[in-house]
């Protein structure tokens, strides 16, 4: 696999420790490849890479699912896989209104005979 070229699309604070993660998608011959670069700040040489995530452009959408997920069991407030579902009472059945006959625009009524 050669590189043809890296382009960085952006990065953000993981909000741990001094740590980010960048995105960089890279064209190869076998076509483009993304990587989640995790890095740390070390006051002596600024952002170090520590570790590389290749992957295949086809994964993307699958990942963003992912992401999605965890979003939602956060945001849900959920634990995750095994929670016991909450039951939710139905209540009493109401029955239908009685018929009511309404007249349709258009239509004449008959006049009462006097």
């Amino acid at each position: 696999m050669s590189r043809k070229k890296s382009e960085s699309v952006g990065g953000l604070s993981t909000g741990i420790d001094n740590t980010r993660l960048d995105v960089v998608v890279t064209e190869q011959d076998d076509g483009p490849v993304v990587t989640l670069q995790l890095s740390t700040w070390r006051d002596a040489s600024g952002w170090q890479v520590q570790k590389k995530i290749p992957l295949a452009a086809k994964q993307l959408s699958q990942l963003q699912r992912l992401l999605s997920q965890a979003r939602n069991v956060i945001s849900d407030g959920h634990k995750g896989a095994g929670n016991q579902a909450q039951v939710i009472p139905i209540g009493a059945r109401q029955t239908a209104p009685s018929s009511v006959t309404v007249p349709q625009p258009g239509r004449r009524t008959k006049k009462a005979a006097r």
